[in-house]
């Protein structure tokens, strides 16, 4: 439907200047220098020329404002137009149709009260106004979220790298020496970086076929991985994330770890004693010469404000420790391989799969405030179980 050009309200001003006219006793056309109420509604719009005068209280009588003298009348067919136009387009016209007289017929029935199907405005602005407060919350509450060790003494944070536990190609093996080993070691705790399963979707679907595992089996297995009482984080990947909101790794969570989309900022305190961490299933950014290059990216961009940046995601392992030239803050990068060891897509692509770094483990220690990182997790853990002993004696 055509947007009318000209407002309502201007018809309706030049449909009542010329109706003042009339009324004043100016006839609506004539011919020599007989003056007509078109002249004089254009004196009273400010000396508007009688052209457009004219063209004006055509439209105005198309849309009903003048009486049936109008010596200008539009055609039938274009003054329907150009009524439905303004219905469509113009407040000011629906408000003044409503204002009209109605016809006798009209009066004679009274129609019934019917209910809206519709959710008032006002309270769908406070609906919308309280979903905006308690996402903003909720937004606010997984910034620099706070996670305290009541155990005493020096722990370690396992950052998980991607398991895609039902490919083919996982190191199932490792993986389950890995995750008994968290749950059986004191002070262990594991952070996972996301890409649970393959998770197959759209035409990627037809991998399915190219894998021993059925979707079922690998969400069986999802569950699994994702329900032992060894999390305090869990991270989802894009691999995770292609199930949108309906994902139902959401329930299989347990013992109330967040499951967080993509990155997490968080503390962790013992004692006196935190560390800030920043982790992600990746960060912005990538060199062929610097399998690190996303977190180390990350750290100058922030001015090395955590204390460890790490992420997956690409199936190589990293780790690093550096100090900040301008504010001197001693800081680790790192990332994670996962477990994904044999990956066809890798082979074509002319990459060789490293065979360390599946998890990249974090080792802290209240007592001085140090942060040593291991990219072998049976390493990390007789680390921690020297630095257990020693305080013990």
């Amino acid at each position: 439907m055509p947007t009318p050009p000209m407002p309502f309200a201007a018809i309706a001003e030049a449909a009542k200047a010329y109706n003042a006219a009339l009324a004043d006793g100016w006839p609506p056309a004539a011919s020599g220098p007989v003056r007509t109420a078109i002249a004089v509604a254009g004196d009273a719009l400010g000396g508007m020329k009688n052209k457009a005068v004219r063209e004006r209280l055509t439209v105005a009588h198309a849309l009903g404002l003048l009486g049936n003298d109008w010596p200008y009348p539009m055609p039938t067919d274009q003054r329907e137009a150009r009524r439905r136009s303004y219905a469509h387009c113009d407040a000011a016209y629906r408000a003044w149709r409503e204002g009209e007289p109605k016809p006798a017929k009209v009066a004679e029935v009274v129609r019934p009260a019917l209910v809206s199907s519709h959710e008032p405005v006002e309270d769908w602005l406070a609906r919308r106004e309280a979903q905006f407060a308690r996402k903003q919350a909720a937004a606010k509450s997984l910034d620099w979220m706070r996670f305290e060790i009541k155990r005493l003494g020096p722990f370690g944070l396992v950052f998980v790298g991607d398991p895609h536990i039902d490919d083919d190609g996982c190191d199932l093996a490792t993986l389950r020496r890995d995750l008994d080993l968290i749950e059986r070691t004191q002070g262990l705790y594991g952070i996972g970086l996301g890409d649970w399963i393959n998770n197959w979707i759209g035409r990627l679907a037809r991998l399915y076929g190219q894998q021993g595992s059925t979707e079922s089996e690998a969400w069986r297995a999802c569950e699994w991985l994702l329900s032992r009482p060894i999390w305090m984080l869990l991270l989802k990947g894009n691999h995770d994330l292609w199930s949108g909101g309906g994902s139902p790794m959401q329930w299989m969570v347990g013992h109330g770890t967040p499951l967080v989309d993509w990155s997490a900022r968080f503390v962790v305190a013992s004692g006196a004693r935190e560390w800030r961490i920043e982790a992600a299933h990746n960060f912005p950014g990538s060199s062929i010469y610097n399998k690190g290059h996303g977190p180390k990216r990350r750290a100058m961009l922030t001015g090395a404000h955590a204390d460890l940046y790490i992420a997956g995601d690409r199936h190589v392992w990293t780790l690093q420790q550096d100090e900040a030239e301008h504010n001197n803050a001693v800081y680790w990068t790192a990332r994670a391989r996962g477990y994904k060891m044999l990956d066809a897509y890798a082979d074509v692509l002319g990459h060789r799969p490293q065979q360390r770094g599946h998890s990249i483990t974090a080792i802290c220690d209240p007592a001085s405030g140090l942060m040593q990182c291991f990219s072998s997790l049976p390493e990390a853990a007789g680390y921690l179980a020297f630095l257990q002993q020693r305080k013990a004696a």
